[in-house]
């Protein structure tokens, strides 16, 4: 049973329609990632970034899960690409037939982008938010 908040949430979430766990509203771990590796991980981003209150703690929670789907992306990408590159090397029609390589690296990459995109995005506004409150605290001295 999972001791952590964390854990139970991620735990509980149903994830038999998530083949890549790159798109969706709610964040969750695929069946190949553990619990543990993804606190840890979550944990050391979480004490560099710092965040000082609840709305600084949304916009790190938004640069871990992005961050974290990033990562989940770019070894997607690269089992895909070795086993592409094994379908080449052994002529086997059956592994060139079970995948659409050129369609599955641009989806990821099309998802990529987008992780990209939202994780920059977190990350700007997380520093324009602290910008502004330190522009505010010198205007108030």
């Amino acid at each position: 049973m999972p001791n952590t908040q964390t854990a139970k949430i991620l735990v509980n979430i149903d994830q038999k329609n998530l083949p890549h766990g790159l798109t969706g509203k709610q964040f969750c771990l695929t069946p190949d990632e553990s619990v543990s590796s993804y606190e840890e991980f979550a944990k050391k981003l979480l004490q560099s970034i710092d965040p000082r209150d609840d709305l600084e703690l949304y916009l790190a929670n938004k640069l871990i899960q992005s961050a974290w789907k990033l990562q989940r992306a770019n070894k997607l990408e690269a089992n895909f690409f070795k086993e592409r590159m094994t379908s080449a090397e052994t002529d086997d029609p059956h592994l060139a037939i079970k995948y659409d390589f050129d369609n599955v690296f641009s989806r990821v990459n099309r998802y990529e982008f987008g992780l990209s995109r939202s994780f920059h995005a977190a990350l700007r506004d997380l520093m324009r938010l602290r910008y502004l409150r330190q522009q505010k605290d010198e205007n108030q001295q």
